[in-house]
């Protein structure tokens, strides 16, 4: 007879511990980057035909590995009675810290609510929030210039000025008729964090009928945290010139040794002929 009861008291009970549902989960915006506010919208619906009350939703931010703050709001709302099929939405308004990594992040959302008798119920979910911040990236060359006709080195850094890293990078430099690529066309970077850099090294010969504003084009390829395949193309502008030209604007330096080479030949020839001519008058 015990056992009856106590099934007929938790067959009753159990329309009222799936009462409470949660529908639209919505984030304004759809995808936030760190350090940006955000609002979290959560629709609560009454499905029963019963009346709750003191409906609580919480969500749990006490977790130091979430990224994520309250902000101009609680992170928990009340509901002082909702009838039959009721409807609310909740708005959350939140902020990401600075630092957060670009994923998506699952925060616990806690529901308490009581029924005409005031026995209390928990329900325990899950939310998720996306965190993206969009990668990037600039190139720049440590060549202030490149001689025409000459076999160099060209250094092309990579720079990720974004808020999130970049996975799987590599970076190759297109053909051109104004120079020959005497080194492989692509180089592998693998992974580059925020606010860091690498370099790649090419080595060109360039033509003598290149442009002075010689343009390098390149094409990167990588992923973001979310393994996302990113392709950019992107030029930088060097400067070209012959070896005359090189000299001319200083950027060569010539050497003196020839110079001072020859001031002292010719001092000693005039040593030299002076002597013969002074021995000369004595006699």
């Amino acid at each position: 007879m015990k056992i009856l009861n106590l099934m007929l008291f938790l067959v009753l009970l159990l329309p009222l511990a799936n009462a409470l549902t949660i529908g639209d989960v919505t984030q304004t915006p759809s995808k936030i980057i760190p350090g940006q506010t955000a609002t979290i919208s959560i629709e609560v619906r009454n499905e029963e035909s019963k009346t709750i009350k003191n409906v609580d939703v919480k969500l749990d931010l006490s977790d130091p590995n979430l990224p994520v703050a309250p902000i101009t709001s609680s992170s928990e709302k009340t509901i002082d009675k909702m009838n039959e099929d009721d409807e609310n939405n909740l708005n959350f308004n939140v902020i990401t810290l600075s630092t957060a990594e670009s994923k998506i992040y699952k925060i616990p959302l806690i529901i308490t609510y009581q029924d005409k008798d005031n026995v209390k119920f928990q329900k325990n979910d899950f939310i998720s929030l996306i965190i993206e911040a969009k990668p990037s990236l600039d190139i720049s060359s440590n060549n202030n210039y490149v001689l025409k006709g000459q076999e160099q080195s060209v250094i092309i850094k990579v720079v990720n000025n974004g808020l999130a890293p970049v996975k799987f990078l590599s970076i190759q430099l297109l053909p051109s008729s104004y120079y020959t690529l005497l080194s492989s066309s692509t180089n592998y970077l693998g992974n580059i964090d925020s606010d860091d850099s690498d370099t790649a090294d090419y080595k060109i010969r360039v033509n003598n009928d290149a442009p002075k504003n010689l343009q390098l084009l390149f094409t990167i390829s990588y992923r973001d945290t979310s393994n996302k395949l990113f392709t950019d193309t992107k030029y930088i502008s060097v400067n070209a010139y012959t070896n005359a030209e090189a000299k001319q604007l200083g950027l060569i330096k010539t050497s003196n040794l020839g110079l001072i080479i020859g001031v002292i030949i010719a001092l000693i020839v005039i040593f030299i002929i002076y002597r013969m001519i002074k021995r000369r008058r004595k006699k």
